[in-house]
């Protein structure tokens, strides 16, 4: 098993251009949620509840430091009608490396300043439809 720090980590988004843009610089941490919802199916006189997998989904929740091209991006995406296109390299973008692919579009974004303390931001990115994992 091959270990490496976190800070090698990508993460690519659209931007206005439809161009994905690495904004890997402005971030503190990116983390990939993935989920299966689980379905009831019990019936009266179970005694156990029974589940069946669902529809998939997850988020890709981010922070970082603000600035005002990632402010751009994602202020700009709030208003979008259409969804992003993502690449995420957990471990960075090196050929070889796991790269995960797809849509998403930007659930939130918040803005955070305070005395003595640097501006930081969060962002949510909701996953939508299928995600790819293939290598870089």
């Amino acid at each position: 098993m091959s270990l490496d720090a976190g800070y090698l980590g990508v993460l690519k988004l659209d931007g206005s251009a439809d161009t994905l843009v690495d904004i890997s610089t402005y971030l503190d941490s990116a983390k990939m949620n993935r989920n299966v919802a689980m379905l009831d199916v019990s019936t009266l006189g179970d005694q156990n509840q029974d589940f069946i997998p669902g529809l998939r989904g997850g988020t890709i929740p981010l922070t970082g430091k603000f600035d005002a091209t990632a402010d751009a991006l994602f202020d700009s995406d709030l208003a979008k009608t259409t969804s992003r296109t993502y690449e995420y390299g957990p471990k960075g973008s090196t050929t070889g490396l796991v790269k995960y692919t797809g849509e998403c579009w930007v659930e939130s974004y918040d803005v955070d300043t305070a005395i003595g303390s640097e501006g930081k931001f969060t962002a949510s990115l909701k996953l939508t439809g299928a995600v790819t994992r293939t290598t870089w």
